[in-house]
């Protein structure tokens, strides 16, 4: 019975060493079993242009509304608005422009009714496949980007209708600005307005190709810091467009190019005015 005994307590004071031990790796936070994958900048162009045309036929329509995932960012946007956000972006992430004052349904799926729904599309479809590694598809955390929400009649969801890219917010050389342009002129291509090349004087500041097929936004360039009067050709090279834009030195932009005044107006609506919207990143 000594022996049982002794072989007893053995056992039972080692199992007291090791519970009563705590090891001090010097991290006394607590582990975080679902991580967070970071917040990302995101802004927002709204080139959907069957919003109005829509409203005069007589569907409830108040502008557009941006979502992200669950989240409303924008509200009753009109053509050409910017809105940058800072969203928690987990993997799939879907955006989404709605009708004005219309909650879209199934959030989760990648397409429900065209009365609700002007385009949609995930993130991880937009990357590219090597985006991001080893989280491909996923936002990089504290990265910018730049999401462009397109219609095709707002009527047809053949296609996702929304384009986004990662911005490239290097500094640019010397006391040079670094500017790029968006085109949400075109929503129906009326008179070639699909195409929108970018003059200064005699400088192509770069083509753009208004739909969510990748060339909608260009390159960005340097330009010399200060007042920059911008030229807009449509595609058959004629000139339909000029405005001014301010940049300063060291400074990153992107012009957001919209309206359809004067090149082959909706025989529907009121023209929307010509007009430079101008984002500093």
């Amino acid at each position: 019975m000594k022996t049982i005994y002794k072989y007893n307590l053995a056992i039972i004071c080692a199992l007291f060493l090791i519970t009563s031990c705590e090891i001090d790796d010097g991290d006394d936070r607590d582990v975080e079993f679902t991580p967070k994958l970071g917040t990302a900048t995101v802004n927002l162009i709204n080139a959907i242009t069957s919003a109005d045309e829509l409203e005069a036929q007589g569907f409830p329509i108040n502008g557009v509304d941006l979502w992200v995932d669950e989240t409303k960012h924008g509200q009753n946007m009109q053509l050409g608005d910017i809105l940058t956000v800072e969203h928690d972006f987990p993997q799939g992430s879907m955006f989404r422009a709605v009708h004005g004052d219309q909650s879209p349904t199934y959030l989760t799926n990648s397409v429900t009714s065209y009365h609700t729904i002007f385009a949609s599309n995930t993130a991880s479809a937009m990357l590219p496949a090597d985006h991001n590694v080893p989280l491909q598809g996923q936002l990089k955390d504290g990265a910018s980007y730049t999401a462009i929400y397109f219609d095709f009649g707002g009527l047809s969801h053949d296609y996702p209708a929304v384009q986004l890219v990662e911005d490239d917010l290097t500094a640019p050389t010397g006391g040079n600005a670094k500017i790029r342009f968006v085109n949400a002129a075109g929503g129906e291509c009326w008179n070639n307005s699909c195409v929108t090349t970018f003059m200064l004087g005699t400088t192509n500041l770069g083509t753009a190709i208004w739909g969510p097929f990748g060339g909608a936004l260009t390159d960005f360039v340097e330009v010399s810091a200060g007042s920059l009067s911008i030229e807009t050709l449509d595609g058959d090279g004629a000139s339909y467009f000029t405005g001014s834009v301010n940049v300063a030195s060291g400074g990153v932009y992107t012009i957001v190019f919209s309206g359809n005044e004067g090149y082959g107006d909706s025989p529907t609506v009121t023209p929307e005015p010509n007009k430079y919207t101008v984002l500093q990143h």
